[in-house]
């Protein structure tokens, strides 16, 4: 399965592409817009000029240059004057600030909109001049409040009517140079452009870009440029400079945070609301599976998981929306799904705190964890190459093939399913009523099983929350949302608590193929597990006061939401909350 950005296709320039055409693995632009394949191979060739534009007919694809180490622009253009003939056209100067949706749809199209004083122009990072360009003093809400024009068709196909959010602003100069034949006729154009980026009262000056634009025709002058440009040890850029100023400001496209939630309007029906999330997820979890082919980063893992999980729960506090047989279709896939990767994050976890119990051990018997710490790097690397066979399987590609088709289906405007404001209260009632019907004192008793379950049911609340904080009437999510992760942090450090201790026993008792009694690692990893059941029993102690904490900021959520005129929940209760207890015992962690 194909997945991330593909190989560049088309000719090349001195190693350099030409016309460079990129595949795409996220989930974008709705239906029959977008044409996406069925396979989830990415946008079809055909369509994807219509989305992103086709370049000018007199040119080729740009190709952009950076300077290797410290650089001189007046050094550059003597040199260039002394080559070839050229013309230096007037400089030009803007601010500019960027945009995209809460989802990174434009980012992860590896386009840019931006908007000046005067006008708004959708912008390709492969190429100099906008694809797009509309007169628009004041940017509008959404692109669907954009006068009627080819770039709101294009904002509307790949973007709908989520809001824009600024990212960042940019002053940007750029000197156009034309370089020119014995005819005095343009064969080819170069420009310099320096960006500067603004922020609060500071700026900080990128790397200049050397924009070399053959145009048909001149192929050989192009090359011919591009071979002088590298023996001014300029060298082809990776990056955009949109990418650039993302990476330093230590934001990464594709990657959705909470602190940016998805602006979900409180009348917008739940079933477009679903749908959208579901869009959302689906580009999480390419985006990762993309990072898990390409390296064995935990961070990857973690995200592909938390996307899984974050999807199968949005489903099952949404089932009635939706018909039920392929709902429950859908999630015993996305389980499935989850408890594939299971084995290889108890591994990560584990490996990532080995040096903090490593510490807990005597200093002349730490040595001897070594053969337990090579069986557990042996025993990740197994199950991250199960991992990746797993993302060429079938089975996978049928599911994120249904996972795209589900959540691409097109918003019907006569949509009868109720608005958020109406569902979604219903189920955070009965989230919080859930919670606060325990008695913080019986965590002290419970057994890890217990305190599983109790996680997964904090975790559908935090879910719920952190999917519709912005469709919520003003109440105080965000000190829920707080405390709800503070006591998921100690439930799952229980819970890995538990996984590593099992590790430990099997390992003791099995040897996982080392011999190791003879160096005193069985003797060490009885002082290890001793540890973790002392820093277990502790830790149980504090869930119990962690929950007071959260049983009393989440009580005063109760009375506003509970309003007796708000659309009943389909089904009945009783039964929905027997099914979803029993499907917690299956929840991936």
């Amino acid at each position: 399965m194909a997945s991330g950005w593909g190989p560049s296709v088309g000719a090349t320039l001195c190693g350099c592409p030409l016309a460079p055409i990129r595949r795409t693995g996220i989930v974008g632009a709705r239906g029959a817009a977008l044409q996406v394949q069925a396979r989830g191979q990415g946008i079809r060739q055909k369509s994807r000029s219509a989305l992103v534009g086709r370049m000018p007919r007199e040119h080729l694809a740009d190709i952009q240059f950076l300077p290797r180490g410290r650089w001189s622009r007046k050094k550059l253009l003597d040199a260039l004057a002394e080559t070839f003939s050229i013309h230096k056209e007037p400089l030009t100067t803007e601010r500019r600030t960027q945009y995209d949706t809460a989802d990174w749809q434009l980012s992860l199209y590896r386009l840019a909109l931006g908007a000046n004083a005067k006008t708004l122009a959708l912008r390709s990072y492969d190429a100099i001049f906008p694809l797009e360009e509309l007169p628009c003093p004041s940017l509008p809400a959404t692109a669907t409040d954009l006068p009627p024009s080819r770039l709101r068709e294009r904002l509307v196909a790949l973007i709908d009517d989520l809001p824009l959010t600024p990212l960042f602003s940019l002053h940007t100069r750029i000197i156009p140079i034309r370089i020119l034949d014995q005819r005095q006729k343009t064969t080819v154009r170069l420009f310099i452009e320096e960006h500067t980026l603004a922020k609060k009262n500071q700026r900080r000056s990128l790397r200049p870009r050397i924009w070399v634009q053959p145009l048909r025709g001149y192929q050989q002058e192009a090359h011919r440029l591009v071979l002088w440009c590298r023996e001014q040890d300029l060298i082809p850029a990776t990056e955009s400079a949109h990418q650039e100023v993302l990476a330093t400001t230590g934001r990464s496209p594709g990657k959705y945070s909470i602190k940016r939630p998805l602006p979900i309007q409180p009348e917008v029906p739940v079933e477009w609301a679903v749908r959208r999330l579901l869009r959302l997820l689906l580009a999480m979890v390419r985006y990762n599976e993309r990072g898990l082919r390409q390296g064995d980063d935990p961070l990857y893992l973690h995200d592909f998981r938390v996307a899984v999980r974050r999807a199968r729960s949005l489903l099952g506090q949404t089932r009635e929306v939706f018909p039920r047989k392929a709902v429950q279709r859908f999630r015993k896939d996305l389980a499935q799904l989850g408890r594939s990767t299971g084995s290889a994050r108890d591994l990560d976890a584990f490996l990532l705190v080995q040096d903090a119990y490593r510490q807990r051990l005597p200093a002349d018997s730490r040595a001897a964890l070594q053969p337990f710490s090579a069986f557990l790097q042996q025993e990740r690397r197994e199950h991250y190459r199960t991992l990746i066979k797993t993302f060429e399987t079938k089975r996978y590609r049928a599911v994120i093939r249904e996972w795209e088709a589900f959540a691409g289906q097109p918003e019907d405007n006569d949509s009868h399913t109720p608005a958020v404001k109406e569902f979604v209260p219903d189920r955070v009632v009965e989230k919080c009523r859930a919670l606060v019907s325990i008695e913080p004192d019986s965590l002290q008793r419970a057994d890890s099983e217990q305190l599983h379950r109790l996680r997964i049911a904090c975790k559908k609340l935090r879910y719920l929350l952190d999917f519709f904080i912005t469709g919520l009437p003003e109440l105080p999510v965000r000190d829920v949302l707080k405390q709800l992760k503070r006591v998921q942090r100690t439930l799952g450090r229980i819970q890995d608590i538990s996984v590593q201790s099992a590790l430990i026993q099997e390992f003791s008792t099995t040897g996982g193929g080392f011999a190791f009694h003879e160096n005193g690692t069985h003797s060490a990893l009885g002082v290890l597990l001793t540890s973790l059941t002392s820093e277990r029993q502790a830790l149980q102690q504090q869930v119990v006061e962690e929950f007071q904490v959260l049983t009393a900021v989440v009580a005063p959520m109760i009375l506003p939401l509970s309003d007796p005129d708000r659309v009943e929940i389909a089904g009945p209760q009783g039964h929905q909350d027997q099914q979803e207890r029993a499907e917690s015992l299956a929840e991936p962690d």
